[in-house]
């Protein structure tokens, strides 16, 4: 399936209001619902995948990935008023060229009150699923002192080689300040990974303003590949999921090699970075569940959470496909010092199987 096309039609369709909403504790144990912003589909944005980031002042900034000025896509911010009610402005309206296209990834805050981003499409290279042109960017936003915003890409993705379609999970920052994140597609193409098996890069900033990309590892087929969510680090390791491959060549996931695993980068006196798999998913059968399209938790300790989107109890459709779209909480206890110590998962709950809708996989 085209994942553009999928996303453009609902952008057409839109027969679903689309709205920004709070819960506010109330009395006992019940809450209050109240919705911030509804989107128009129009010069405010539309279909605001990404969550959102709080400032000091309380306001939220987010992204939405239809809709602005041109059609492709909006920074957004909502400010609270005296009287109770929230007003949204749109800080950039993505054109769809140079600047970027598609933001569907959550923003991330510098330390001077700017704003870090990604986009799906856009930028200045040329790729076989790009958008209306471009293989994706890393932006900054800068305030200027008449409350306009300022884009500046500090990356345009260019192909295979370096990554593209940077992944919904976005970016996070690494104890040198460096940016880290994953992209979809790129990297080492193989027989399952035609567009490429994806990346983990990162961007350093240079003393003149300018910031420079490395790969820091490509992802392939036996190992995990397609990684949707962000990364996370712990004593200069950095984790995270793919939602494809890991080789556990399960039943529930054909014609897919493999549900997905969760991944350890170690870094090496080289400066290279060699991968360890930490679990591989394993499908419904095996109760573990696979697909992770979120990013890792870490919690003290030394645990890691995360979710997937795929298994769980067997339910049939109209169709008579299985039903594994339960999602479940994994639990990966990393305790890396201790030699011959075995990872493992423990699925803490699923949700109500029929709540679920059967999920859509990504052909590459």
């Amino acid at each position: 399936m085209n994942y553009k096309r999928l996303l453009g039609a609902a952008s057409a369709a839109l027969m679903i209001v689309i709205v920004i909403f709070m819960l506010v504790p109330g009395a006992g144990a019940q809450s209050k619902f109240k919705t911030l912003h509804t989107f128009t589909a129009s010069g405010d944005g539309s279909l605001p995948y990404a969550s959102l980031i709080l400032d000091a002042a309380g306001s939220l900034y987010g992204t939405a990935y239809h809709g602005g000025a041109y059609g492709y896509g909006v920074v957004f911010k909502l400010t609270s008023n005296p009287d109770g009610s929230w007003a949204e402005g749109v800080l950039y309206s993505f054109a769809g060229g140079t600047d970027g296209a598609y933001p569907g990834a959550p923003l991330l805050f510098g330390s001077v009150g700017n704003l870090y981003g990604t986009t799906r499409y856009g930028g200045t290279g040329t790729c076989a699923l790009s958008g209306p042109s471009g293989c994706g960017t890393v932006f900054e936003l800068t305030p200027n002192r008449d409350g306009s915003w300022s884009e500046t890409v500090l990356y345009s993705f260019t192909g295979v080689p370096d990554g593209f379609v940077p992944a919904f999970g976005g970016l996070t920052f690494g104890e040198s300040g460096n940016l880290y994140g994953t992209t979809h597609y790129g990297g080492k193409v193989s027989r399952n990974c035609t567009n490429g098996c994806g990346t983990v890069f990162q961007l350093e900033a240079n003393l003149d303003g300018s910031w420079t990309e490395s790969v820091l590892y490509r992802f392939d087929e036996p190992n995990g590949w397609n990684a949707f969510g962000p990364v996370v680090f712990d004593e200069g390791n950095i984790y995270g999921t793919t939602s494809n491959g890991g080789g556990s060549h399960g039943p529930n996931c054909p014609p897919y090699p493999g549900c997905g695993a969760v991944f350890e980068l170690t870094q090496n006196p080289d400066g290279s970075w060699t991968e360890k798999i930490l679990h591989r998913f394993r499908g419904q059968d095996n109760g573990d569940g696979g697909i992770s399209y979120g990013g890792l938790t870490l919690a003290p300790g030394g645990i890691l959470y995360g979710t997937t989107g795929w298994g769980g109890p067997p339910r049939h459709w109209r169709s008579l496909h299985r039903d594994s779209s339960v999602e479940r909480v994994v639990e990966v206890p990393l305790v890396l010092q201790l030699p011959g110590w075995q990872r493992r998962s423990r699925t803490l709950g699923h949700a109500d199987p029929g709540r679920c809708r059967q999920p859509v996989r990504h052909h590459t």
